[in-house]
């Protein structure tokens, strides 16, 4: 009986602890030391290459920015984002500020240039998630009713206004919901209300979003 519990309490741990570093993206999120590589006449992003191909080094400075470095550690660029991978050699990043995503391309004076996805690429890139688009909200009372059907379903809120999402996140009285570390995911467990709403006093320039789910 004893090796019982003590097998349930560790198994319960585990879980807790898987839960904890879930993430909403199947794709590796670049490391602080990674050294990443690009290949300017392909106009192509790797995470290994040979000698021939240009590398920059990923930092973190002292307010917690990602800064990547030349190999003689000169600062190379800077992302503002939260979030960077490489797939099928494009350089993406996501903003918890912006909610949004970003290809990032180096011109010909090696600066970083970032545009937003379209919205084929965002769908291709995330296919196991519901895309709502903020825009979508009503605009009179900020909401969004949708019927959720069986099981657990992966929602994304894609910014495609001009608001700042700064310490923005998911809360709720009724409806059960996992949140992850990234700003605008979440996996939605039980219908409800769900509110998306910064940690300051509500105003125009901060307002309030509302996730009917049926």
């Amino acid at each position: 009986m004893r090796k019982f519990i003590l097998l349930f309490v560790v198994m319960m741990f585990c879980l807790n602890v898987f839960a904890g570093k879930a993430l909403p993206l199947k794709y590796k999120n670049i490391k602080p030391k990674q050294k990443i590589y690009y290949n300017q006449a392909l106009d192509l992003w790797q995470t290994s290459s040979n000698k021939t191909d240009k590398y920059f080094e990923k930092t973190v400075n002292d307010a917690g920015n990602n800064i990547y470095v030349n190999a003689d550690k000169s600062p190379a660029f800077i992302t503002d984002c939260d979030y960077e991978f490489i797939n099928n050699g494009k350089f993406f990043c996501f903003s918890n500020k912006d909610l949004n995503f970003y290809n990032l391309s180096l011109d010909e004076y090696s600066k970083a240039v970032k545009t937003s996805l379209t919205e084929e690429e965002m769908t291709s890139l995330l296919p196991d998630y519901k895309i709502i688009k903020l825009s979508e909200f009503s605009s009179g009372t900020h909401t969004y009713k949708f019927k959720k059907h069986f099981g657990a379903v992966k929602i994304f809120l894609l910014n495609d206004t001009k608001e700042d999402f700064s310490n923005y996140s998911f809360t709720s009285g009724n409806a059960k919901f996992e949140q992850y570390s990234l700003a605008g995911f979440i996996k939605i467990l039980s219908p409800g209300m769900i509110q998306f709403s910064s940690k300051e006093t509500y105003s125009q320039n901060l307002p309030w979003y509302f996730l009917l789910v049926r």
